[in-house]
Parts: C-alpha cells; sequence; structure tokens
C-alpha cells in the first residue's frame, strides 16, 4: 500500500545518509523554526535523532526559547539542506511533546560528550563561567557509568507532527524540480510534482 508520508521520510533518511558517506560531519544538522505568541518567527540549528512517521524528533531543553515557543505557538517548520548532495528537505507542521520514555531513548542516542554538556549548561540562562561548566561536567561525569549518563528531567523530546514535506532536487540553476508531500485536514496524504 502505498505511504506518502513514509515515502517522503525514508527520502529524507536517505539523503541524510548519503550526506554523511560524503563525509560531512552532524549530516542530521536541520534548522528548526518557531513562532513566539506574538507571530515573531526564530530558527536555530539542531540534531535529529529520529525520523520516522509522523515526522522527525528532536530533544530539548525546556527552559530554552525553542520550547517556550512551542508551547505558545506549536507550529514549526524544519528544514535540512545538504550541498554535498544538493537537495533541500522542508518540513512543516505542529510540535508533539513525546512520552519519558521516548525521551530517554533519543538521549541515548546521543554523544557522551553531548548528554555531559547538557548537564553542565543552564540553556537561556545567564551565562556562567566556562571553568564552572567544564567542572560540572566532569563531576557528572564521575557520578555516571562510562555507558550510560541520566537524562536531566528538562531535557524533553519533540517530534513534528508533518502536514507538508517539501523536497527540493539535485540540479541548481532553477534547473531542478521539486515534490510537495501534503496531508489534507483528514489526513490523507497527496504527491505533488512541481516547478521550483
Amino acid at each position: 500500500m502505498n505511504d506518502p508520508l513514509r515515502d517522503a521520510l525514508e527520502r529524507l533518511r536517505s539523503l541524510i545518509d548519503q550526506t554523511a558517506e560524503q563525509g560531512i560531519a552532524d549530516a542530521n544538522t536541520m534548522a528548526l523554526a518557531t513562532v513566539d505568541a506574538d507571530g515573531a518567527p526564530s530558527i536555530r540549528t539542531i540534531f535529529v535523532l529520529d525520523i520516522k512517521p509522523p515526522g522527525p524528533a528532536f530533544l530539548i531543553n525546556e527552559r530554552s526559547g525553542k520550547a517556550r515557543q512551542m508551547e505558545q505557538n506549536p507550529r514549526i517548520s524544519l528544514c535540512f539542506y545538504s550541498h554535498a548532495v544538493q537537495h533541500q528537505v522542508i518540513i512543516e507542521g505542529f510540535a508533539l511533546r513525546l512520552e519519558p520514555d521516548e525521551s530517554d531513548h533519543l538521549w541515548q542516542m546521543r554523544g557522551r560528550d553531548a548528554q555531559l554538556g547538557a548537564w553542565a549548561s543552564d540553556s537561556s540562562a545567564p551565562p556562567s563561567d566556562p571553568q564552572q561548566r567544564r567542572a560540572h561536567a566532569r563531576e557528572r561525569a564521575a557520578t555516571s557509568s562510562f555507558e550510560s549518563v541520566p537524562r536531566p528531567e528538562n531535557w524533553q523530546a519533540w517530534r513534528i507532527q508533518s502536514n507538508r514535506i517539501a523536497i527540493w532536487h539535485a540540479g541548481w540553476n532553477r534547473l531542478r524540480s521539486r515534490t510537495r508531500y501534503e496531508s489534507d485536514a483528514y489526513g490523507v496524504w497527496e504527491v505533488i510534482e512541481e516547478n521550483p
């Protein structure tokens, strides 16, 4: 049975894999766009840790500006861009907070240094002394097993409930095409080929 959403996400996963095979570090990096309660947009780079329906998932600090914005206005967008494979994927939809067990699972997919850094840094708070943050990370490393650093309670997983995905194909100078996957109000997806 044809499943346009699953097909689109498989294509995204394949593009990330192709980018990594080109030697590009952090190929799973995407731009996350949010909007605050007043409609002011904000964008920043995040790491996507899981890609499956209804959309990519990521971890963020609940004290961060992006978490507050997603609480105020759940409409978000993700953009994956790879110059190495000349593709861009834009995903639009709504932010969904995941359950604690899913947050724990995604937390374990992060590198140990990233986990320790999350413990040491209080996102969006006034800056602390870098030596103090390093000392805090060393303390957490000393009290955690080498295999497992526990997830701080304020780090939560989110997933985008996709309702539109656009894949811009290889080839620049306006000679490429674009495939748009779009869901209607009933969750029925259609696939549309169009000019960029």
